[in-house]
């Protein structure tokens, strides 16, 4: 029953005007100041508070600009809830991911 009335409530606040820009000018920053680091984005198409479609256009944004970026789509999984529903899938991506990017960064150490 929360969970319901959360969802309804969500659109609602979003969308005031105030709410809504502060968002906007947020995400604006984001995008234009978006540290060149590695990126790993753990999503679903079951999360109906981040759509899928919107990460996975951030992705090839990232990637345009030549970003290095890892993902995984957990499909089903609703919103902050893919380690409660897939935990060793979930330790495996942010294993691969941290053991990516210590591997980057002794190769960058050894080159200096």
């Amino acid at each position: 029953m929360m969970l319901s009335s959360l969802e309804k409530l969500f659109p609602i606040i979003l969308n005031i005007p105030d709410v809504n820009m502060r968002l906007t000018k947020i995400i604006e920053k984001l995008y234009e100041n978006h540290p060149p680091c590695p990126q790993l984005y753990l999503y679903s198409s079951g999360d109906k508070v981040v759509p899928s479609h919107s990460v996975e256009l951030w992705i090839k944004e990232q990637q345009k600009i030549g970003r290095k970026i890892h993902s995984f789509s957990f499909r089903s999984s609703p919103h902050v809830e893919h380690y409660r529903n897939f935990p060793d899938l979930y330790s495996s991506q942010l294993h691969n991911f941290l053991q990516d990017c210590f591997k980057q960064t002794k190769q960058q150490l050894q080159a200096l």
